[in-house]
């Protein structure tokens, strides 16, 4: 049983094959490490050489922070190009959502600070 009473935002896929919720939540860059040595820094450095084994092992570490066991040749060998990049996509938009709704929330009350 879990300490933590929070609630992290999440998305809805049928990337498996069968629709779920996901947690957008920060385990994914443990795995990225673990599995595959990918760091935060060096992301944008394997885009540019490598997208599309990029996005399948940033969509499989986003599996495996939910739970899941999967492998990345398991993934590529069952999900196309297409469905992996709106999967990691879907996972980036929801994420920025959070930094967007707090951005906004404290613009607001700034705003409301300054107002009185």
């Amino acid at each position: 049983m879990s300490i933590f009473k929070t609630k992290l935002k999440s998305f809805v896929s049928d990337i498996t094959g069968e629709t779920r919720t996901y947690k957008v939540n920060t385990a994914l860059w443990l795995h990225l490490e673990e599995d595959y040595g990918i760091k935060q820094g060096n992301l944008t450095d394997l885009y540019q050489s490598e997208n599309a084994l990029t996005n399948a092992k940033i969509a499989t570490s986003i599996l495996k922070a939910n739970g899941l066991e999967v492998t990345l040749q398991e993934l590529t060998e069952h999900v196309d190009e297409v469905s992996i990049d709106k999967f990691v996509a879907k996972f980036t938009e929801t994420l920025l959502e959070d930094v967007s709704d707090s951005e906004s929330n404290k613009s607001e009350k700034d705003k409301e600070g300054k107002s009185k």
